[in-house]
């Protein structure tokens, strides 16, 4: 997986590229502490929607997050569970 920015890139297999992540975390006061998890968010590939959802199926809305340079902090877990994986090198 490359980063760059706050922005993941797993590997897939035509192209050489999957899915770009952006990782995303609520801004202090939108949600208490114990809620600001990183969500991973993939990028559209055709338009910018309104609100962005994460894999979880939060709804990041403009203004109320916080695109993140590396992943730091706790992981939001469904995020997590329901990403794409990286092909396998062997």
């Amino acid at each position: 997986m490359t980063r760059h920015q706050g922005v993941c890139r797993p590997r897939a297999s035509e192209d050489g590229w999957g899915t770009v992540l952006l990782l995303v975390r609520l801004r202090r006061g939108i949600v208490g502490e114990a809620r600001r998890v990183v969500h991973l968010v993939p990028v559209p590939t055709e338009h910018v929607p309104a609100v962005l959802t994460a894999y979880c199926g939060a709804e990041i809305v403009p203004g109320t997050a916080e695109v993140l340079s590396c992943f730091t902090g706790v992981p939001c877990t469904p995020c997590l569970a329901a990403a794409p994986l990286p092909e396998d090198d062997r």
